[in-house]
């Protein structure tokens, strides 16, 4: 069953192996930041920020315009005390809550333009697949003895993203760039 999922990822300093010469044809870039669930609301409320990385191979057409081929990883650790709020458990000691980070594998393309000819601020959109294991909850209840397990799942979709970057160039490798995406599944 596919869900719809709204995910922000914020790419943070990012570094991509190029060279700070005119644009050549060919790119690789190394990505590596923070993530954070917007939606559903049970994947915000209860898995804390993340982090990622993840590979690309960009080919420009042009000087200003660009295709790029990413694989990403996330992992967002699991927030337990959250839960216990949320659920209203705070005050039951005797109630104990765990669960295991959630990953989140994504593959596709983006296509990138630059805005200015001389200023390396570009805009962004793609599509690609998502496959995300959400890992099982159990709650334990020791005046009870007993166990609950909310099981885990696996979810898979399409995926769109939309976005905004900068990058910053240095007198050689790496150069560095700022690119927040805003991603939907469905």
């Amino acid at each position: 069953m596919k869900r719809f999922l709204v995910i922000l990822l914020l790419l943070v300093a990012v570094s991509s192996v190029l060279t700070a010469q005119p644009r050549s044809l060919f790119e690789l870039k190394l990505t590596g930041g923070v993530s954070y669930f917007v939606s559903p609301q049970e994947l915000s409320d209860y898995w804390k920020w993340g982090f990622n990385g993840g590979v690309g191979f960009s080919y420009y057409l042009s000087p200003r315009l660009g295709i790029s081929l990413i694989v990403d990883y996330s992992s967002f650790s699991f927030d337990a005390y959250e839960y216990k709020v949320k659920s209203g458990w705070m005050d039951r000691p005797d109630i104990h809550v765990e669960g295991k980070s959630t990953e989140m594998y994504t593959t596709g393309f983006n296509v990138s333009y630059a805005l200015f000819q001389n200023f390396d601020l570009y805009v962004l959109a793609g599509a690609g697949y998502l496959y995300m294991p959400t890992r099982e909850i159990r709650i334990r209840e020791f005046d009870l003895d007993g166990e609950t397990i909310i099981p885990w799942t696996r979810e898979s979709t399409v995926v769109i993203n939309a976005g905004a970057g900068i990058s910053i160039p240095g007198d050689k490798f790496p150069v560095l760039f700022f690119e927040p995406r805003y991603a939907i599944g469905f």
